[in-house]
């Protein structure tokens, strides 16, 4: 059983924790209202929020395997800013 929807107690908008209205009454749900779901989506956008990369940075400073700047720029179109490959 989910307690934080149950009757007693509404779940909150995780953008500015206002209760929410129930998913079958709210189509932004779990959020309060589209606005909030924007803010949210803006902030992954912007990366303030980040899925844990586990073969990100080692903790000595170092990078991991495969990934010492291999240079994997391509030119830029005329105009235009240099764009990253993979």
């Amino acid at each position: 059983m989910v307690r934080w929807l149950t009757p007693n107690r509404m779940a909150r908008c995780p953008t500015c924790r206002r209760a929410v209205r129930p998913r079958e009454e709210n189509p932004a749900f779990p959020f309060c209202s589209p606005r909030c779901r924007a803010v949210d989506l803006g902030k992954w956008f912007i990366g303030a929020y980040r899925v844990p990369d586990p073969d990100g940075p080692k903790p000595d400073g170092g990078s991991a395997a495969g990934d010492e700047g291999d240079g994997n720029q391509t030119e830029p179109e005329s105009g235009s800013a240099p764009r990253r490959t993979r």
